[in-house]
């Protein structure tokens, strides 16, 4: 099956602050993004999920996985089933809460979550017990970083997150296709479904759909937004610093699995 059947939706049946889109509210974040309705939409935007478990398949049972930058816990459940030990990290506590109030409710006794909020990455790890071979950072990237100085500072952050794991460590990483086909026909489809998109004037769209330039859209880049990010140029910088062992294009989505060169 195209999308997989491996994903284990997230039971979000208890009290939450609420997630509002158009004036609708959901539960939280993963509802709206990976539940609601159980469309089409919704297996497109976790499909990434899928692919990553097919990724680390030979880990499963064996590694124990950071999920950084957990959200409200979307992935934990999954992740509980294939994986011994498994720490959700984000620095939202509103996040944290919700993913606190999901282990207990879903009984994932092997998960455990840790806020870092205003944490150094040195406080990081004082607060994590036990060793973890592999890291999921899915869909952070994007949202990471400094507009003036975009792919330096994702690296950065990269660099530093991926002392929470071993050398010989993996990191697995998933972040939007902002540029190319897969992005000319998503926002076309946003605007069919009437969808939310940002504004972009048809040069933007053009340049970064045929050309894969973001010069110019990168100054729109905010951390709450995908616009201006490029996956291509942040690929041109990880190959600097770490290897790639694995990389699937899933259309709408990359993913990656680096590790540090030893």
């Amino acid at each position: 099956m195209f999308f997989g059947n491996r994903f284990i939706e997230p039971d979000y049946d208890f009290e939450t602050k609420g997630f509002w889109v158009d004036n609708q509210k959901f539960k939280t974040y993963s509802e709206y993004n990976y539940l609601s309705s159980n469309t089409v939409v919704s297996k497109i935007r976790r499909y990434h999920f899928e692919k990553v478990l097919q990724l680390t398949e030979e880990y499963f049972n064996k590694a124990s996985v950071i999920d950084f930058g957990c959200a409200d816990g979307s992935f934990l459940p999954t992740l509980s089933k294939y994986f011994p030990n498994v720490l959700g990290i984000d620095i939202d506590p509103n996040y944290i809460d919700i993913c606190t109030k999901l282990i207990d409710k879903m009984n994932l006794d092997n998960c455990k979550c840790i806020c870092s909020e205003n944490m150094s990455i040195e406080e990081l790890k004082s607060k994590i017990n036990g060793s973890f071979n592999l890291l999921f950072l899915l869909e952070v990237l994007e949202h990471i970083g400094e507009k003036d100085n975009m792919y330096e500072s994702k690296m950065d952050f990269l660099r530093q997150i991926s002392s929470l794991i071993p050398d010989d460590g993996l990191i697995v990483i998933s972040v939007p296709n902002m540029v190319g086909l897969g992005f000319l026909i998503q926002r076309f489809g946003l605007s069919i479904l009437g969808l939310y998109r940002e504004e972009l004037t048809w040069k933007e769209l053009l340049y970064a759909g045929f050309l894969n330039k973001t010069d110019e859209l990168e100054q729109k880049w905010r951390f709450e937004s995908h616009i201006g990010f490029n996956h291509k140029k942040l690929e041109q910088y990880m190959k600097k610093e770490f290897q790639i062992v694995e990389k699937s294009n899933i259309f709408f989505q990359t993913v990656y699995v680096i590790k540090k060169f030893i």
